[in-house]
């Protein structure tokens, strides 16, 4: 997993340290990088990449602030401040933490540099994820205002999606919403430089996509009509195995089923266009 590259910050990311691991397949014959999800995690979830808060969006623990500095919107002494010490292990709350102030001066001297092409491309990028980075957005500031608590546990306004007041919040937190949005685009340019740099070397990703998704994601909170999920938000049918071998009485794993039934109504639209968003 990229998480596990070597990274002055906390966790590797998608910067110097992934090319050099290209690099080195490169040199020992190798074809393929297999990488583990890269979906957004958290603490409440173990952040495991399994128990995503979103099966489309980027993790965005995972950028990397060099390559922020050679998009101009940080600069080396900044982030040079930034250094945590390399335990071999990745430090989840310092990274956090350091990352998250990185990447607020970065939005910020982005915003300042309104002559930048990466405005364009930031514009380009929102309309073409438009389909599920919206809802990602409100989700991650509505899951931050409320404290990290799962939206099956936020008011009612806001946990059944009421048109009006998401409305009001959203034109309350504009510049809250578009940094979430910018995150992905960063993330999204990033994985993209990476995976070309890894083809110019004849390498390819095999990726990793889990089929579930995590009850408190995005995804179930704003598509509730192809999941397991009744009226008040509360699950109907749960994801787990029977008894075997492994587990006497069987594993629960806390993941709504999907309905499908209605997929089908739709074309599975909501699987293509996951697809679409994991492999391009």
């Amino acid at each position: 997993h990229i998480s596990s590259l070597p990274s002055p910050f906390g966790i590797g990311d998608m910067g110097p340290a992934a090319k050099t691991f290209a690099d080195f397949l490169y040199r020992t014959g190798q074809k393929y990088w297999q990488l583990l999800p890269l979906s957004p995690t958290e603490e409440g979830q173990g952040y495991s990449p399994y128990s995503a808060l979103s099966s489309q969006a980027g993790y965005p623990l995972l950028i990397s602030p060099e390559l922020l500095v050679k998009d101009g919107l940080l600069d080396t002494e900044t982030i040079r401040h930034q250094h945590l010490p390399q335990t071999g292990n990745v430090d989840f709350v310092e990274a956090e933490r350091v990352k998250n102030e990185l990447l607020d001066k970065a939005f910020a001297a982005f915003l300042q540099f309104k002559t930048s092409p990466l405005h364009e491309e930031f514009k380009q990028f929102q309309k073409t994820e438009k389909e599920w980075l919206d809802d990602f957005a409100f989700f991650m500031l509505l899951k931050n205002e409320h404290e990290g608590k799962p939206w099956f546990e936020w008011p009612n306004e806001f946990k059944l999606r009421d048109k009006e007041a998401l409305k009001k919040f959203g034109d309350k937190h504009k510049k809250e919403l578009q940094k979430i949005k910018w995150l992905q685009f960063i993330f999204a340019k990033q994985l993209h430089e990476l995976r070309n740099y890894c083809n110019s070397r004849n390498i390819k990703f095999i990726g990793d996509m889990p089929f579930y998704i995590s009850y408190d994601s995005s995804d179930v909170w704003s598509h509730r009509e192809i999941f397991a999920i009744d009226e008040s938000g509360q699950q109907t049918c749960m994801a787990g195995v029977p008894p075997d071998a492994f587990s006497a009485d069987g594993q629960l794993w806390g993941m709504p089923v999907f309905k499908w039934d209605v997929l089908k109504e739709t074309g599975y639209k909501w699987w293509v266009d996951r697809l679409r968003t994991r492999m391009c």
